[in-house]
């Protein structure tokens, strides 16, 4: 039995890999468990798994702690808004600047749409942001020049529960893993 868990960027890989080598090899069982990297790295260091699925580099104190990284795949981090806002056209052609994503992520919770996009909107952004030590959070803040620990919102765990709740709430705005914002069978 091989326990591994970590990022949930890489379960649904990490999944369909080790359903594959099952197949090959009917003895083995892996166990499964998409926790984030930080709980992937905790569980890995105290035991608890032998590997640990992970969405960002190695750090060099984790390097110099004795731990190895294999690189498997490549993968985004996105914004995702609900579809159904109103200003998602103009959101869609006009983007959003770097600078206002660092302001309404770091707490600026009072900032309506209207001040995002430059228009007469007052409905304010329902701001929803990762609790777990991810990787993907992580990548995020670097891309507003900030750390995980400055991003502020409704926090959710997991890419699938902060999915669900930007298209919960229709003036939600968040961030993912593309390979989950991603639908390859629908595009």
């Amino acid at each position: 039995s091989i326990q591994i868990c970590g990022a949930y960027a890489l379960y649904p890989l990490a999944k369909a890999w080790s359903t594959e080598y099952c197949k090959l090899n009917p003895g083995v069982e892996i166990v499964l468990g998409a926790q984030g990297t930080g709980q992937g790295l905790d569980s890995l260091r105290s035991g608890r798994c032998r590997l640990a699925m992970i969405s960002r580099s190695l750090t060099p104190e984790e390097l110099a702690g004795g731990l190895h990284q294999i690189p498997v795949s490549k993968d985004a981090v996105v914004l995702i808004a609900n579809r159904s806002n109103p200003l998602i056209r103009r959101m869609l052609t006009r983007g959003i600047d770097p600078r206002m994503l660092r302001r309404i992520f770091t707490g600026e919770n009072d900032i309506t749409w209207g001040e995002v996009l430059d228009t007469v909107s007052r409905e304010k952004l329902r701001v929803f942001t990762r609790a777990d030590k991810s990787g993907a959070a992580e990548l995020w803040a670097n891309f507003i020049w900030k750390t995980q620990a400055d991003l502020k919102g409704i926090q959710v765990t997991g890419d699938e529960e902060m999915i669900r709740h930007v298209r919960d709430n229709r003036y939600g705005i968040g961030y993912c893993n593309l390979s989950y914002a991603y639908n390859r069978s629908t595009g």
